[in-house]
């Protein structure tokens, strides 16, 4: 794919599947990363709190709609697309 298209986004092509995978697994290494991309971001202020944002961005991801912003080859865990579930209603 990188060949066809070198500014294909393998990290956001792929994103989706992963998502379903942190989601779904009870394999503690998974439940580990769901545990660092839903508890607070890495802001020492909001350890052990879900933050409502990622929680959307991961199950929008989940289902297929990933915010996708000019330019980026990676996936940014704290952006909600505009056409997906919404932090409140996460």
């Amino acid at each position: 794919a990188l060949q066809a298209d070198p500014d294909y986004g393998l990290v956001l092509e792929a994103y989706p599947f992963v998502a379903r995978k942190l989601l779904s697994s009870d394999r503690p290494e998974l439940q580990k990363a769901l545990q660092e991309v839903l508890y607070g971001g890495g802001d020492p202020a909001l350890k052990g709190v879900v933050t409502p944002t990622r929680l959307a961005a991961l199950v929008n991801s989940a289902a297929g709609v990933v915010a996708r912003q000019e330019g980026a080859a990676f996936v940014d865990l704290d952006a909600v697309p505009d056409e997906g579930l919404t932090p409140a209603a996460a």
